[in-house]
C-alpha cells in the first residue's frame, strides 16, 4: 500500500469525505462546504475535470481535522476494489 498522497478529482474528493463522516456538499457563497460535526472543509470548484493536486488536498485535510493514515486507507480499498473487479472476470 502507498502512503503517497495522489490527486483526485472533485467527485473522489467528496466521496471519500463522505466516506470519513462528512455530510454534504452544501452550497456556500462561493464554493461548497462539507460538514462533520464542528468540523466543515470547503471543496474547491470543479474545473473542466481536472484533478484536486497534492498540495490543496493536504491543505483540506488539515482544515477537516484528516490525517494522512486516515486518508490514504480509503483510496487503497477503492484501488484494490477496482482491480478485484477487473482481475475476477477473466479468473472465471
Amino acid at each position: 500500500m502507498s502512503s503517497k498522497i495522489i490527486p483526485v478529482s472533485r467527485r473522489e474528493l467528496i466521496r471519500r469525505l463522505r466516506k470519513l463522516g462528512f455530510d454534504g456538499p452544501y452550497p456556500g457563497s462561493k464554493h461548497d462546504v462539507m460538514a462533520r460535526g464542528d468540523d466543515s472543509v470547503i471543496n474547491p470548484n470543479s474545473h473542466r475535470g481536472e484533478d484536486i493536486g497534492v498540495n490543496l488536498i493536504i491543505k483540506i485535510l488539515k482544515q477537516a481535522g484528516i490525517s494522512r493514515d486516515e486518508w490514504i486507507p480509503h483510496f487503497a480499498l477503492t484501488f484494490q476494489s477496482i482491480i478485484f473487479f477487473a482481475v475476477l472476470p477473466e479468473q472465471i
